[in-house]
């Protein structure tokens, strides 16, 4: 891993909700879940769907977050292809 990829997984990392996340699943309503010092954070407080004041659908992720989710992804497959 070069210092410029673990410099871009910390920026993301710290622009996300922090905790262990987990997929949590009931009613085919599905949603990521923050578990922080072994307490879980509000049932789908790092991400789930929502809709709009104009009835569009949407997430509930800010703008730099779910980019930050975006480069995250995108940064390890770029250290798996140099492992590999």
């Amino acid at each position: 891993m070069t210092a410029e990829q673990a410099a871009k997984l910390h920026a993301c990392l710290n622009a996300m909700p922090g905790g262990r996340w987990e997929v949590w699943t009931s009613n085919s309503f599905r949603r990521i879940t923050a578990t922080i010092a072994g307490r879980h954070q509000p049932d789908g407080g790092v991400l789930h769907a929502n809709k709009q004041r104009d009835g569009h659908p949407d997430l509930s992720m800010s703008e730099n977050e779910l980019r930050a989710l975006c480069v995250l992804r995108n940064t390890v497959a770029e250290i798996l292809d140099r492992v590999e």
